[in-house]
């Protein structure tokens, strides 16, 4: 006979364990929240002729028990991840999580390619892992961001440092400038960012300049995101990156297209508002500015071989990849991971600054997409692409059936821009891909808040306030 004295013990059982696994959850946020900082503010790549690498160890370089730092956080964090998710019993299972599976088995079939190449070809191991280490580092840093922000405040405390610690990287970029930090180019301007930050970024951009826009977001949150934005037009700027200011145009351009006239207007003057404070700042550092920016963005459609050096080396490397496949037989399929590829059908010109001369065998690319050419093949580039393809109409299946004035719609529309912005740049380093990761997540949890009618944007709002159309219509 079970008595109210056994109920009573029963009940208190439950809740002391559903509190222990909050407990757990909360504690694995926080350490991913601390993660997540150093995933931002630590720089991966040294950029010749620049003091950068010289300075302290970076989590991504620098090793722990045989395991690079980064690796060893992010296992555990995972570790944590995955004891909350056990310990509930139940795990949510989105649109969105099978379109990351769907790029998961595409470099899962690409693995087992690589391991029938390796013995003909001589793939080393560690670069196999290398290959893969991208979308693996993607895939396990949306899930962690989905499934550790199950609560409304937790999604919303992530959010705000996520977009806090963009902001806190340019203005350690802002200061690299101004204690002689970066590689100097002369009166023209100065590279301060390694080009992955280049490449992350755009998101900043994307999502900050919609709830910039938009009269319910707090004072607070619009100033913050005003200094960000004109702090990081100017370090886009000096820095010279050609493909960041190309994906800040389309960026533009959407923009432009996507909002209404009222909005529309107010768009155009922030962003002549924060470009002349930019420009100002760098044309009062670097007079000579435009002379080189000028030939820099007139050389983005210069792709001959004759043409400008960087773009030429670019040229070549899809001339001498697709040679490969085509020698060997794997143009649908590719040659695996591990895979890499050499000049001897077309050499490489001289080229220190792009890191690709004098080797016989590269295992990269500059592009993104023809890189993974090499690897997973037409077919694979194909169903990856696809995948980044379903993402994109999930999301805009998600905010184009919102209210047009709401907030909602906003923020879905900001970070499904981000996500896009930063797919465009084309690029396959680690910490671009793990900070797309958490793009996603950020996303992909909050598509489930607005589906279940529970939107977490309380932090972002001012009390009152009128509303802002972000789009013609609502279809």
């Amino acid at each position: 006979m079970v008595t109210a004295i056994d109920r009573r013990q029963r009940i208190d059982l439950i809740e002391t364990w559903g509190g222990g696994v909050e407990i757990v959850r909360i504690l694995t946020l926080g350490f991913f929240g601390v993660l997540m900082w150093l995933s931002i503010s630590h720089d991966d790549i040294a950029l010749p002729g620049a003091r950068l690498a010289d300075e302290g160890a970076s989590i991504y370089v620098a090793r722990l028990m045989g395991l690079k730092v980064l690796d060893l956080l992010a296992l555990i964090a995972a570790g944590g991840t995955l004891l909350y998710l056990v310990l509930r019993r139940r795990i949510e299972v989105s649109d969105y999580h099978r379109s990351v599976g769907l790029m998961l088995a595409v470099y899962a079939v690409a693995g087992l390619i690589g391991f029938i190449y390796a013995y003909v070809f001589d793939y080393p191991l560690e670069r196999w892992y290398q290959d893969a280490q991208q979308t693996l580092y993607f895939a396990l840093f949306f899930l962690m961001t989905f499934h550790l922000t199950e609560s409304r405040r937790s999604w919303q405390v992530l959010f705000i440092l996520f977009l806090l610690f963009l902001g806190l990287k340019n203005i350690i970029i802002l200061e690299r400038l101004f204690s002689g930090v970066g590689k100097v180019l002369g009166v023209f301007g100065v590279r301060t960012t390694q080009s992955s930050d280049a490449a992350v970024f755009p998101a900043l951009f994307a999502i900050g300049i919609p709830l910039l826009l938009h009269p319910r977001v707090s004072a607070w949150l619009k100033a913050f995101l005003a200094a960000s934005l004109t702090v990081y037009l100017f370090n886009a700027l000096i820095s010279f990156g050609r493909t960041v200011w190309v994906v800040l145009l389309l960026l533009t351009v959407y923009y432009l297209i996507a909002m209404d006239r009222t909005t529309r207007r107010s768009f155009v003057a922030v962003i002549i508002a924060t470009s002349l404070v930019a420009l100002a700042l760098v044309l009062t550092l670097f007079p000579r500015f435009f002379a080189l920016a000028s030939w820099k963005f007139q050389t983005i459609f210069d792709w001959s071989v004759r043409g400008d050096r960087s773009n030429a080396t670019r040229t070549l490397e899809v001339l001498n990849i697709f040679s490969r496949l085509f020698e060997h037989g794997a143009l649908f399929h590719g040659m695996g991971l591990g895979a890499w590829w050499d000049d001897r059908y077309y050499t490489l010109l001289p080229d220190a600054g792009s890191g690709f001369t004098g080797k016989s065998r590269y295992y990269m690319a500059h592009l993104w997409v023809v890189e993974q050419m090499l690897k997973v093949g037409l077919i694979g580039v194909a169903v990856y692409w696809y995948a980044v393809l379903r993402i994109v109409r999930t999301a805009f299946r998600h905010w184009r059936v919102l209210p047009v004035s709401s907030i909602e719609r906003t923020l879905l529309f900001g970070l499904s821009a981000a996500f896009l912005a930063i797919m465009l740049t084309n690029t396959d380093l680690v910490k671009v891909y793990l900070l797309m990761g958490i793009v996603l997540g950020l996303l992909a949890r909050f598509a489930v808040f607005v589906d279940a009618g529970t939107p977490p944007v309380s932090i972002l709002l001012r009390h009152s306030g009128p509303n802002v159309q972000l789009s013609r219509s609502a279809e």
